[in-house]
């Protein structure tokens, strides 16, 4: 089975950036990861995650105040 398939859960997305997995909900519920919802949980690819990955580097959202920032930010990039 290709890897690129897998889905991963809140946890382990918590745990692949070594944060709590409230803050995967933070970054759900704001918008800058996007989870797919299947029925009670929340699955996120592997491409949202690289997605992600590479869209976020080297910028702090460690709250909603630094998210907004940082997508302020990538928009003045635009």
């Amino acid at each position: 089975m290709n890897n690129n398939l897998q889905m991963l859960t809140c946890e382990q997305v918590a745990e692949i950036f070594h944060v709590h997995k409230n803050q995967v909900n933070i970054w759900r519920e704001t918008g800058i990861l996007r989870g797919i919802r299947t029925g009670r949980n929340i699955m996120y690819s592997q491409d949202e995650i690289r997605r992600f990955q590479a869209r976020f580097n080297g910028l702090d959202i460690s709250n909603r105040i630094h998210i907004r920032e940082a997508l302020e930010i990538l928009n003045e990039g635009v």
